[in-house]
C-alpha cells in the first residue's frame, strides 16, 4: 500500500545465536518425537483466479512433503495474507512459529494480520514481542512507533522512532514519525524541523510534503502550507518500511482478484488516487468487467472526481440496469458537486441525486448502503425528519458505523434540536460503534443542550478509554473553553 524501502537491517549476530534456549526447546521436542504440525488446507473454491489457485496448492503441497520446515508454512503464510486470506495465513504463520521460535519475522507477519484486522493492542504487544526477539529488527520497531501513535501513545512512539535514529535505522521515516508525533502534540515548531528533515532524506514522498503543510499550517504560514500541499501531485498514505517477508509477501500478488481486492482497500484506506492506476488497468484488460468497473467508480467519487465517476457509472447502469450499485453511486456523484452550486441549480442536483438514491432503494430494498445515500441527499435537501428516517432504515438493515450515527447527528439536531443528538450518539455507543469518536461528539451536543456537568463526565470516560488520544485532549481543550 505505501512506498517501499529499501534499507536493510543493521549487521549483527544472527537472532539464532542470541538464542540457543529456544533452539534447545525445538530440539528437544524432536528428539521426543513431537509430530511436526499440519499444513493449512486452502479450499478449492477459495478463489476462482486459477493462477492463484495452483500457487497456493502448490505451496500447500510443499509444505505437506516438508511439515518440519517453518520455511514452507511461512511461504505458504505470505502467499494467503498477500491475497486477503488472513484467517488461513494466520495458523500457517503458528506453524512457522511453533518450528522456529527464533525467527522475528513470523510474529512481525502475524502482528501485520492483527494490525489490518484492527487489533492494534495486539499488534502493539507483538511487535514488542519481535523487538524482545532481535532488538536490532528495526521494522518492527518503526511499525511500533506508528501503532503507538495511532492509539494515542505520544510518549513510546516518540521513544521508539528516536530509537530508530539512534541507530542510523531507516532515519528518514523515522524523523518523519518524529514529526508526526510533535504534530499531535501541537508542537508545530519540532514537528516541522523534524518533517523538514525527513522531507531532504526521503525526497519527492508525498506524505512527507501532506505532512509539512500540515506543521505550517499549525504555525500559521497559510502560504507555506499551501505550497507544501501544492507539491503533492498523488496522495499516498504512511510510508512502510517493507520487511524481507513482506517483500517476498508481494511477489505473491498475481491474480487479477487479488489486484482487484487491493485496489479496493486502497479506497476503504483513503487512498483512491492510488487506486485508480489499477483500476484503469484492469479496466484495459476486461472492459466488460462490472465489479471493477463499479470499483473505478467508487474511486473517482472518493478522489472527488464525479464527472468521470458519472462517466463509468453511467456505462454500469447500461450493462445492468437492476442492479442498485450503480444508482447508489449516481447519487453519491451528483451529490459531491451541488455544494458549489447556486442555490436553485443545488435543488435540482440533490433532486436528481435523491431521485437516484430512491431507486436504488427500490431496487435493494434490503440494501443499508442504498438508505444510507439517500439520507444524505435528504439531509443536503434539509429534509431533515425524511433523512432520518431513512438512516433508521440503514440501520434497521445492518448499518450500525460510527460514521452513519456522526451523519445522523445533524438532521437529528436541526430538526428536534441538541438532546436528540445526544439520543443518536448515545445509541451509537450502545451499539458498540467507535466510542472515543461519538464521545467526542456527545460532549459536544451534551453541551449545545446545557450539560455541562454530562459533557465533563463523558469527557473523563475519554480519558479512560484512551488518555493520551488528540480526540480526548481536543474535547478537554473545548471544554475548558466552555464551548464546541
Amino acid at each position: 500500500m505505501h512506498k517501499s524501502c529499501l534499507e536493510s537491517a543493521p549487521a549483527g549476530p544472527h537472532p539464532i545465536l542470541r538464542r540457543p534456549l529456544a533452539w534447545a526447546l525445538v530440539f528437544l521436542a524432536v528428539a521426543c518425537g513431537a509430530p511436526p504440525p499440519t499444513p493449512v488446507s486452502v479450499p478449492e473454491d477459495f478463489a476462482s483466479d486459477a493462477t492463484l489457485m495452483d500457487l497456493l496448492q502448490r505451496l500447500e503441497a510443499e509444505a505437506a512433503a516438508s511439515p518440519g520446515s517453518a520455511a514452507a508454512h511461512m511461504k505458504l503464510g505470505l502467499a494467503l495474507a498477500a491475497n486477503e486470506a488472513d484467517a488461513l495465513a494466520a495458523p500457517s504463520f503458528e506453524n512457522a512459529r511453533q518450528l522456529d521460535p527464533t525467527d522475528p519475522e513470523i510474529p512481525y507477519q502475524l502482528a501485520a494480520l492483527a494490525g489490518r484486522q484492527g487489533r492494534f493492542e495486539e499488534q502493539a504487544s507483538l511487535l514488542r514481542e519481535v523487538l524482545a526477539m532481535d532488538d536490532s529488527f528495526h521494522f518492527a520497531r518503526y511499525d511500533l512507533g506508528c501503532v503507538l501513535l495511532d492509539l494515542g501513545e505520544f510518549d513510546e512512539a516518540d521513544a521508539a522512532f528516536e530509537t530508530m535514529v539512534l541507530r542510523e535505522a531507516s532515519v528518514g521515516l523515522a524523523k518523519l514519525g518524529r514529526g508526526l508525533v510533535a504534530l499531535e502534540r501541537g508542537e508545530g515548531e519540532a514537528a516541522l524541523a523534524f518533517l523538514e528533515d525527513a522531507g531532504e532524506r526521503l525526497p519527492g514522498e508525498p506524505y512527507v510534503q501532506f505532512q509539512n503543510g500540515s506543521a505550517n499550517t499549525k504555525l500559521g504560514r497559510k502560504g507555506d502550507a499551501a505550497a507544501a500541499r501544492g507539491a503533492v501531485e498523488v496522495f499516498r498514505g504512511r510510508p512502510e518500511l517493507v520487511s524481507p517477508g513482506s517483500r517476498e509477501a508481494k511477489g505473491f500478488l498475481v491474480s487479477r482478484a487479488s489486484r482487484l481486492s487491493g485496489a479496493n482497500k486502497l479506497i476503504n484506506d483513503s487512498n483512491p488516487h492510488r487506486a485508480i492506476p489499477v483500476l484503469k488497468k484492469l479496466h484495459a484488460e476486461d472492459p466488460n468487467d462490472f465489479e471493477s468497473a463499479t470499483s473505478r467508480a467508487a474511486a473517482y467519487i472518493a478522489a472527488q472526481r464525479p464527472e468521470e465517476a458519472l462517466a463509468v457509472v453511467e456505462t454500469c447502469v447500461a450493462a445492468d440496469p437492476d442492479h442498485e450499485l450503480p444508482h447508489i453511486q449516481r447519487a453519491a456523484a451528483l451529490l459531491g458537486p451541488a455544494a458549489k452550486l447556486a442555490s436553485d441549480a443545488r435543488r435540482d442536483h440533490l433532486e436528481r441525486a435523491r431521485q437516484r438514491a430512491a431507486n436504488a432503494t427500490t431496487l435493494a430494498p434490503d440494501s443499508a448502503r442504498a438508505y444510507v445515500e439517500l439520507a444524505r441527499t435528504l439531509a443536503a435537501l434539509r429534509r431533515d425528519e425524511e433523512a432520518g428516517g431513512a438512516y433508521r432504515s440503514a440501520i434497521e438493515r445492518g448499518d450500525k458505523s460510527e460514521l452513519l450515527y456522526r451523519e445522523m447527528m445533524a438532521p437529528a439536531e436541526r430538526y428536534g434540536g441538541a438532546l436528540s443528538a445526544v439520543s443518536i450518539l448515545r445509541e451509537g455507543i450502545d451499539r458498540g460503534a467507535d466510542r472515543l469518536e461519538l464521545r467526542f461528539q456527545l460532549c459536544g451536543a451534551l453541551l449545545r443542550a446545557g450539560r455541562g456537568d454530562e459533557s465533563r463526565r463523558e469527557q473523563r470516560e475519554m480519558v479512560r478509554l484512551a488518555p493520551g488520544h488528540s480526540l480526548t485532549q481536543r474535547a478537554d481543550q473545548i471544554l475548558t473553553r466552555g464551548g464546541y
